[in-house]
């Protein structure tokens, strides 16, 4: 429970009550903005779980019995108030990702010298540097989500983590600072390995090094721009993960190699058998491999995307063949920060692509008016702005009319209490910005991250 509703309904209603308020631990708080000091002085030894949606200068160190922390704008303060001797008992940290800011030296220090001893899951920002005089080893994190700029920090990374289980690596920028040797690891125990390169940094070669090291992972995604043939690439992965289980990817392949066919990729190994082949910008010698087929467009939105992508990767599961949040409305691209100041006419919306053999457009929508609440008008919960409208863009003409007819159909139902106010906009040459990547797939890698969506009936 949020305690910050529990205080403004009970607190002083009686001594009584008070004393109960004050008895529990592990209560939650949800910061949306500079709040009542009084909460803090009274209710903060009691707080276990507090997600911070604000950079206000918050004084954190006075939760000092933390055991999970979220930080959704997390602001240079707000990251040097993080310490191992003020926050000892955490086990759970998110940093939404900001590639402008790096980490403290010092929090880098106490995450990868198991100075937070019962650390497991670490969603963190930028990491830069890596200093082999400071850095030990953290035996308790099993799962790690990092930003970082050259692929060589990735064996430190594993040498630092003997137990890790899971692995998320996001190339986000170009550096040129010199890294030290590789060092050598033997048998690391990952499972899945997730490694998303969005500046073309990652070679073939690159792949070949950090393979090695992990030879018992069952579980692996790429995203990166590979500068050989794609059946040479999986072929290896066969060779060196005797364990491979699935196989997810997003691969420019360039030059394109002849023998890259469906056929020859499904042969190699049953978990290639997902694995679909797109020409790109129409040039014979550039290729796409994805797990994705021939696909239609929707997109909505619905609220605040994390919750928008959470609730229909939840009830769509695998049948939807991408699921990507982003802007769409406006006439030019904007950052997430110029959205939120409401003045770009941009929603925060999810595009997903489906197979139409397996995914009714209509059930996409029905699904889409049980989620949120479409009889509000630019609000969804506490989320107010026209960032937040109800909305459906609609790539067809049938789209449009089988949009028209499921409002209709759920308006005359009764099951939505007031009148829908969503809109029902074809795209009309609008454009679809995709969103920051700490965006992408955000309640996945940030469990306690904020949602207000929910099931309407």
């Amino acid at each position: 429970m949020n305690v910050r509703d529990v205080y403004s309904i009970f607190w002083n209603l009686n001594s009584h009550l008070n004393k109960l308020l004050i008895s529990i631990d592990y209560l939650q708080l949800i910061i949306d903005h500079d709040e009542n000091e009084e909460i803090f002085d009274f209710l903060a030894p009691h707080i276990g779980r507090l997600i911070v949606n604000s950079w206000d200068e918050i004084d954190l160190q006075r939760f000092s019995n933390l055991f999970s922390l979220t930080l959704t704008r997390p602001s240079p303060m707000q990251l040097k108030q993080i310490q191992a001797d003020t926050m000892p008992k955490i086990t759970f940290l998110s940093l939404c990702s900001n590639m402008y800011i790096s980490l403290p030296k010092q929090l880098i220090y106490d995450v990868f010298s198991n100075r937070f001893s019962h650390l497991r899951w670490a969603r963190l920002g930028r990491i830069d540097t890596f200093d082999s005089l400071l850095w030990s080893q953290s035996f308790s994190l099993r799962h790690l989500h990092i930003d970082c700029s050259h692929p060589t920090m990735i064996p430190f990374i594993l040498t630092s983590c003997p137990n890790l289980d899971h692995l998320h690596i996001d190339f986000l920028r170009y550096s040129d600072k010199l890294i030290l040797p590789s060092p050598v690891i033997l048998n690391h125990p990952l499972r899945k390995f997730i490694l998303r390169d969005y500046c073309h940094l990652i070679s073939y070669d690159d792949i070949r090094m950090l393979i090695i090291f992990i030879p018992n992972t069952t579980k692996i995604e790429l995203k990166f721009f590979c500068n050989t043939s794609f059946i040479i690439l999986i072929q290896y992965l066969c060779i060196h993960l005797a364990q491979l289980q699935r196989f997810d990817c997003e691969i420019v392949e360039y030059p394109i190699d002849s023998t890259t066919s469906i056929t020859t990729i499904r042969q190699v190994h049953p978990s290639f058998n997902h694995i679909a082949l797109t020409a790109l910008f129409q040039e014979e010698d550039m290729c796409s491999a994805a797990t994705k087929a021939s696909a239609e467009l929707a997109t909505f939105g619905a609220g605040c995307f994390w919750g928008t992508e959470k609730f229909f990767r939840k009830q769509f599961g695998n049948n939807l063949l991408s699921a990507v949040v982003g802007y769409m409305g406006g006439a030019s691209k904007a950052s997430y920060e110029d959205v939120c100041k409401g003045t770009t006419n941009h929603a925060e919306v999810l595009q997903v692509s489906y197979d139409p053999n397996k995914v009714v457009y209509a059930d996409l929508v029905r699904f889409f008016f049980r989620m949120h609440d479409s009889t509000t008008l630019n609000r969804q919960g506490n989320d107010r702005g026209t960032q937040y409208r109800s909305v459906i863009f609609t790539h067809t003409n049938e789209q449009q009319k089988t949009a028209e007819q499921v409002r209709d159909e759920v308006q005359a139902s009764g099951k939505v209490k007031g009148q829908i106010v969503t809109q029902i906009e074809p795209v009309n040459g609008l454009k679809f910005f995709e969103g920051e990547p700490y965006h992408q797939r955000y309640l996945e890698e940030n469990p306690d991250g904020y949602c207000n969506h929910r099931l309407y009936f």
